[in-house]
């Protein structure tokens, strides 16, 4: 176990550092993107793919990010679930979600492919179990529309499912054999490495701190290195949007930036693995306080993430208790230590869905959701082609953007609030 919580992330523990870029004061640019995560990187790839002057600027360096820290799966369903869309903006908009979701996987794939991008991209089956019986027969109401959009998924008994992982505390689940999982550091690397090769500038350790609409676009002020200018503007900043403009600000205050926590095991070997992770390489669970695990690219660890509290000790308290959660549910993995843990933050929206939109020329994409590989790089892309005017660049996700009520953006009260998740999960659900 690291003796320190700034020990390397697993992730990026075999990656060369991003080199930056050195920029004029006053220099003019067709596009200045604000944030290096996937959407970011996806939006400056797409313009300068297409011949834009492109400049990056990252608050921080590229790999000590939420994107980095993030578990490494490919989701190609939403969090929202498919009843309480339909509730809030109808069926067909619902539908349009969950199929914009689907592309989303799909085009970053292709982006993986189109630009070799050497992340560890590996297509596996995934099970999503039941926790309960109210969750199992939730599962069974939603999956028609969920086989529409992906035809491969079935349901799976409570028997069925032990086919799959090796527990059997669970009522039953859902099978999704097309899913996916990568390296998300080495995906956001190559993604900087890819959009340098289109001529990209990537400026790190740069914070945005004005904006100013002038008459042939956008001036933009920069922490140390002062203004440039810009026809086009993106914010990418998403769990780590801040108040530095009256736009940033009204966007910060739309979300909440969700704890979320990372542990990588010891290497286990082959027949350990095999009774933990049987038919299935990724697993989650229906808990409100989310529960993920996935085999390591290499093959020889255990990946977990989830929700462990937010006041409630250390991060190496929070990765102990989710390895000791684990260990109750899956008892192959009981006593296995961990090598590597860290800590994280992803955006929520108040109803569960990314959302993207514009102000002049200032275009923004906020609110993953915990899907950001995928939702991330897919907004970041259809904010590329609004901008470059193309006939694909509509998407579902320029809806309205809903409130978030502010005692969900009080760090005090998410700890709370998840707390009030693990009794949901215990007795109500």
């Amino acid at each position: 176990m690291p003796s320190s919580e700034q020990e390397p992330l697993y992730w990026t523990a075999d990656l060369d550092p991003i080199e930056s870029d050195v920029v004029a004061p006053g220099e003019a640019f067709d596009a200045v993107v604000v944030g290096a995560g996937y959407g970011g990187l996806s939006a400056a790839l797409e313009l300068s793919r297409q011949g834009m002057k492109v400049l990056v600027v990252e608050a921080h360096r590229i790999g000590d990010g939420a994107s980095s820290r993030a578990a490494g799966s490919l989701a190609n369903v939403p969090k929202a679930r498919l009843h309480e869309l339909a509730r809030s903006y109808g069926s067909e908009k619902a539908d349009s979600v969950y199929r914009e979701a689907v592309l989303a996987r799909a085009l970053t794939e292709r982006i993986i492919a189109d630009h070799s991008i050497d992340c560890d991209l590996r297509r596996c089956t995934r099970v999503m179990a039941a926790h309960s019986e109210k969750s199992m027969q939730r599962l069974r109401s939603e999956f028609p529309a969920m086989k529409a959009r992906i035809p491969e998924a079935c349901l799976l008994s409570a028997e069925e499912l032990r086919a799959f992982i090796g527990s059997g505390i669970y009522r039953g689940g859902m099978l999704v054999p097309d899913s996916a999982t990568l390296n998300p550091a080495a995906y956001q690397f190559g993604l900087a490495r890819a959009a340098r090769a289109q001529g990209v500038c990537i400026m790190q350790n740069t914070r945005m701190i004005g904006l100013k609409c002038v008459a042939d676009g956008v001036e933009v002020e920069l922490h140390p290195q002062g203004k440039v200018s810009a026809v086009n503007v993106v914010l990418a900043t998403n769990a780590e949007t801040a108040p530095d403009t009256p736009l940033s600000a009204q966007l910060s205050k739309s979300i909440a930036a969700v704890p979320a926590f990372c542990v990588v095991t010891e290497k286990l070997p082959p027949e350990r693995i095999a009774r933990v992770i049987k038919g299935a390489q990724i697993f989650g669970d229906t808990r409100k306080v989310l529960n993920y695990m996935a085999l390591s690219p290499c093959g020889t660890r255990l990946v977990y993430s989830a929700r462990a509290g937010f006041l409630e000790g250390s991060t190496a308290d929070k990765a102990r208790r989710i390895i000791a959660a684990f260990a109750r549910r899956f008892p192959a993995t009981r006593g296995v230590t961990m090598d590597f843990f860290w800590s994280g933050r992803f955006a929520i929206t108040a109803d569960l869905i990314p959302h993207t939109g514009a102000s002049d020329r200032v275009h923004w994409m906020i609110g993953c959701c915990g899907t950001g590989i995928t939702m991330s790089t897919y907004l970041g892309h259809k904010i590329a082609r609004r901008i470059l005017g193309a006939d694909d660049a509509e998407t579902v996700f320029r809806l309205p953007l809903p409130p978030m009520p502010g005692w969900r953006r009080r760090p005090a009260f998410l700890g709370a609030a998840i707390r009030l998740y693990r009794v949901y999960d215990r007795y109500m659900n």
